[in-house]
């Protein structure tokens, strides 16, 4: 079994690189490999140009895809094209016969965008097909009294936080990673 996981600064692992994102930990936990294909600033239309070598590589079994965090930020677009984006994505994968997954964009402490990424997170949920599999780890962030210690600018995670993400995302990964077709 080996995970792709295409997306941005929070894939990975932003400051810290990707020996600390939260991806890490999922690996450790699941004892499962997995290929960190985040980068910075990446919006769902540039992930959507390297989809289509990520899904040729050899052994891949599973793809999860993790933006539209950049598109709203920085490029201020419509949320039905990153959605769009996000569902083209996962077609793809299942063309490759991958299992596909997307994991719902992260809210972010900052009243302004809040209203955005709800919405957004709610036209992938509705948009995704019964295919794909959906992972929220938004759950972790919220829990805790060291939550405020989970993000250093209010958006990337601190180096608990992403530990935190990891251990969650284990628990949520670990059964869709296992599935027999």
């Amino acid at each position: 079994m080996l995970l792709a996981v295409l997306g941005d600064s929070l894939t990975y692992g932003y400051p810290f690189g990707p020996k600390v994102s939260w991806l890490q930990t999922v690996e450790e936990k699941l004892a499962v490999k997995i290929l960190n294909h985040g980068i910075c600033g990446e919006t769902t239309g540039d992930m959507l140009l390297r989809i289509n070598s990520i899904v040729r590589e050899e052994g891949l079994t599973h793809l999860l895809i993790f933006g539209g965090a950049n598109d709203i930020l920085l490029a201020g677009r419509p949320l039905a094209d990153i959605v769009a984006d996000i569902i083209h994505m996962q077609n793809i994968a299942l063309s490759h016969s991958l299992k596909s997954g997307s994991i719902l964009p992260l809210v972010p402490e900052q009243y302004a965008y809040k209203k955005y990424f709800t919405d957004l997170r709610e036209l992938i949920i509705e948009k995704s097909g019964k295919q794909i599999f959906l992972a929220d780890l938004q759950p972790a962030l919220l829990t805790g009294a060291d939550k405020v210690n989970y993000f250093y600018d209010g958006i990337h995670l601190t180096v608990e936080g992403n530990s935190i993400l990891g251990e969650y995302a284990a628990s949520l990964l670990k059964d869709w990673l296992q599935q027999e077709e």
